[in-house]
């Protein structure tokens, strides 16, 4: 997702991405301020399966990673104008990909280390 912003502050705008965390439903948070995401594994009816879902940020955006108000936030200060990159995700643990808290947590993280390594393609004539 990239958002792009205009204010006629010069002050940086405070943004917010984040997850709701639903009170009844038994799940797992996991915050990952190192690489920069966090996730949450819950179960939304209780008879249909588990849910993962996730933020992550770029590597050179600055955040602070917390749980509030039933929600989990990164709050981050953009410029006003400049691009504010971030990714999200989902799955369901009776889909193909990821059928456990750990699996989609170890997926989250090796993305996250993909975003710091890009691939650089040289073109020669």
């Amino acid at each position: 997702i990239e958002s792009r912003m205009t204010c006629d502050s010069q002050k940086p705008l405070m943004l917010a991405p984040g997850i709701v965390v639903r009170k009844n439903n038994v799940g797992t948070i996991k915050l990952n301020p190192d690489e920069k995401w966090f996730s949450y594994w819950f179960d939304p009816d209780g008879k249909n399966g588990m849910t993962g879902c996730a933020v992550v940020l770029t590597p050179d955006t600055q955040a602070q990673l917390k749980e509030q108000n039933d929600h989990l936030l990164a709050l981050v200060e953009n410029p006003c104008g400049k691009p504010f990159v971030y990714y999200t995700g989902a799955c369901w643990e009776k889909g193909l990909d990821f059928t456990t808290a750990p699996a989609w947590d170890a997926y989250l993280s090796d993305f996250a280390k993909q975003l710091g390594k890009p691939v650089t393609v040289t073109l020669e004539k």
